[in-house]
């Protein structure tokens, strides 16, 4: 004889009992063998722990020309050619 039930979890020990002719319905030479009990112990489990991540940079694989190198070449650039033009025009004053 099978039986199925529903059961919510819950962590804590548990108790399941099963009886047969609990009401001793049937005649037997022995009536004190009709139950058996075993204990559970349910356990929460625990999180699972994730490696951390690296910080990644913004330009990945790009060297010395990535990401904010650019801005820093663009800048450097200006002011240079900015200095340029000024000689320039200082030598032609004179």
């Amino acid at each position: 004889l099978t039986g199925d039930f529903t059961w919510t979890v819950e962590a804590g020990e548990h108790e399941i009992s099963v009886f047969a002719d609990m009401d001793n319905l049937v005649l037997e030479s022995n009536e004190t063998n009709n139950d058996k009990s075993r204990t559970l112990t349910i356990v929460e489990p625990e999180a699972p722990v994730s490696a951390p991540k690296l910080a990644t940079s913004a330009s990945t694989g790009n060297g010395l020309l990535g990401g904010t190198w650019w801005l820093i070449l663009i800048v450097a650039a200006l002011l240079g050619g900015g200095a340029f033009i000024a000689a320039l025009k200082s030598f032609r004053k004179r």
